[in-house]
């Protein structure tokens, strides 16, 4: 469905310019803000590429030694002997490599007192097809009985040695209300 707001002709993205704005002139302070910040105090420009080169560098003279390092480092390696410079195979060993490969390829020796897995199916013995279990046995091989934490239990039970506890002389003290607290309740032949 086509918005009844949408027209079928599109103004331009170019916006008009009003002949005010044309001929407007601007303000002394648009001026001001028109111009280009100014650098700070200390900024100075990069310096040009071609860096001029001192007359005294132009005409110095290098020492010996710094001739000397400026060589490059000659590099000596052995004279390779002629049965050596010519190619050979990838796969040509000397007598040295076989031997050695040869002892890489031997598999490792087991230990002697190496026990390898036994087998799946391995012999019962009869002692052990004969056997009775003791009661201990019986007992341990069954599962804990697990009680819940509740269960069972009596909060009102009140255990003999409570029943039989004798107060000290400090405990009655603190059992027995303040005097301040005390009020003598009014007796109904008194009204």
């Amino acid at each position: 469905k086509v918005s009844l707001s949408f027209l079928s002709f599109r103004l331009t993205p170019i916006s008009k310019i009003s002949k005010w704005a044309l001929h407007a002139f601007p303000s002394e302070r648009v001026c001001e803000l028109a111009q280009p910040r100014p650098y700070a105090r200390g900024w100075q420009p990069e310096l040009p590429l071609p860096i001029p080169v001192s007359r005294a560098s132009l005409t110095a003279v290098a020492s010996p030694r710094t001739c000397k390092l400026a060589q490059p480092k000659k590099r000596y390696s052995k004279p390779e002997p002629s049965h050596l410079s010519e190619p050979r195979p990838m796969t040509h060993l000397t007598s040295a490599h076989l031997s050695h490969l040869s002892m890489l390829a031997i598999p490792k020796g087991e230990h002697p007192l190496y026990q390898r897995q036994r087998s799946a199916r391995w012999p019962v013995s009869a002692a052990a097809r004969n056997y009775f279990p003791s009661q201990r046995v019986l007992e341990l091989s069954c599962p804990r009985i697990r009680k819940d934490v509740y269960d069972g239990y009596n909060p009102f039970v009140v255990s003999h040695a409570a029943l039989c506890a004798d107060p000290s002389p400090r405990t009655l003290q603190l059992s027995v209300p303040l005097p301040r607290k005390c009020t003598p309740k009014a007796s109904p032949y008194h009204m």
